[in-house]
């Protein structure tokens, strides 16, 4: 059987309630019928922890039925309220069964502590310090990528045309880019003048948005959904294909 590596919170959007999550991680284990969800890791103020679930444990089931895919679980949390339980059905490490009433909290907008990586987590303002092109920055795309660049880095230069090419196709549609670089104002704004980049460049002051992100080597991609949350993180440029890809899953293509 092939285990997949698969971080997922359960997060449920509801324009009513706040966004609820049973909080954990897993690896989707495929097996006959079905999956099983092999918990990796638990937040420590999410329902999960309240309810028993440990890491080690197997979600095989919720409200009594075996579990056949993710979308049975979402379709399980759509239009829940934060308060509100949800019956699982868990296995522990020893082959033991129980059935658990697992609570839904709001969702904590920061995960980096829990996942070691930004995803998961929210997005915060960008709206300052940005010296180029400010008008082009939608409110709320379906999509965001965020791209950590420098002047001096070729690699970041070479990754301008796809980039371009992704920005072309898909801002009308709902894709925004912003650069990030905290090299100085006069040398971005130069750099700017030769190179005319179309969507809004923001300048990283003292390293405040690369060090939250946790960037470690340029260029690093950051792609977030429509709510703000970061979804998928590249350091160095991804494919074309898979760039494409993953902007079409977010839109809606």
């Amino acid at each position: 059987m092939v285990l997949k590596r698969f971080y997922f919170f359960l997060l449920i959007p509801s324009i009513l309630y706040a966004q609820v999550w049973l909080g954990f991680s897993f690896l989707e284990k495929k097996v006959p019928g079905g999956i099983e969800l092999e918990v990796r890791g638990v937040h420590p103020n999410s329902g999960a922890l309240s309810a028993g679930i440990s890491v080690g444990d197997a979600v095989i089931g919720v409200r009594g039925k075996p579990l056949q895919s993710l979308g049975q679980l979402q379709k399980a949390l759509q239009g829940a309220k934060t308060g509100s339980k949800l019956p699982l059905q868990i296995r522990n490490d020893q082959g033991q069964e129980r059935s658990l009433n697992v609570e839904l909290r709001a969702r904590p907008h920061d995960l980096r502590q829990f996942m070691n990586s930004p995803v998961g987590t929210k997005v915060g303002d960008l709206s300052d310090n940005i010296y180029a092109n400010k008008q082009s920055m939608s409110k709320q795309p379906k999509a965001r990528l965020l791209d950590f660049w420098a002047t001096w880095c070729v690699p970041c230069r070479k990754t301008f045309p796809l980039l371009k090419n992704m920005y072309d196709k898909y801002h009308d549609l709902g894709l925004d880019i912003v650069g990030l670089s905290s090299e100085s104002l006069p040398v971005l704004q130069e750099f700017q003048k030769k190179e005319q980049l179309p969507w809004p460049l923001l300048r990283d002051i003292n390293n405040v948005q690369s060090s939250y992100y946790g960037v470690r080597g340029l260029p690093t991609l950051i792609l977030t959904d429509s709510l703000g949350y970061v979804q998928k993180v590249w350091t160095g440029a991804p494919s074309p294909r898979q760039l494409e890809n993953e902007i079409k899953k977010l839109i809606g293509l």
